[in-house]
């Protein structure tokens, strides 16, 4: 005997996933600078709430988009942004730090331009949160320091600059 039955067909329309790229991992840019979706025919959401196709950054750090398309299908995409040189000052203080060059894989540079003299610490944080370098300075007007990173594990370290006027922390990427 053979076998008898219904047989079903069902048609199916697949919405491919939108194909988002907004950049490299991370990349070295001038400030200010503009972030472009590279798709249309979207609803936007960037990390600062913005809902444009673009968004214009002002400062190091990681930002990112997610894009859904008409049928609800989202993507995202993130981008770690910095200059070669990082000159801030610290917080409520006209102390001017700067750090470079950042990404670094040889020798990292540290400059603290205090507007009188000051004791300056500097520690340099590895990703996993241990202090892998330290140096302090008595009063001074002019801290400079220099740390060989050459051996140190790849990814994302902190450098932390403390006076008593405050502390600033700056992310720098040890290739």
């Amino acid at each position: 005997g053979g076998e008898s039955g219904t047989v079903n067909s069902y048609s199916a329309v697949i919405h491919p996933i939108p194909n988002l790229n907004i950049g490299p991992d991370s990349m070295e840019v001038d400030f200010p600078h503009t972030l472009t979706s590279n798709i249309g025919n979207v609803t936007y959401l960037w990390s600062n709430g913005g809902t444009g196709s673009y968004i214009t950054v002002t400062q190091t750090g990681t930002y990112w988009l997610t894009v859904t398309n008409p049928f609800g299908c989202t993507a995202s995409d993130t981008i770690y942004l910095y200059t070669g040189t990082f000159i801030g000052t610290i917080p409520g203080s006209e102390i001017e730090v700067n750090v470079f060059p950042n990404p670094v894989d040889d020798i990292l540079f540290v400059k603290v331009l205090p507007d009188k003299p000051l004791e300056v610490k500097f520690e340099l944080i590895s990703p996993l949160g241990r202090k892998v370098y330290e140096s302090e300075s008595a009063r001074e007007l002019v801290f400079e320091d220099e740390v060989d990173v050459s051996s140190f594990e790849s990814g994302m370290y902190f450098v932390r600059i403390s006076t008593p006027e405050g502390q600033i922390v700056v992310k720098v990427i040890v290739e």
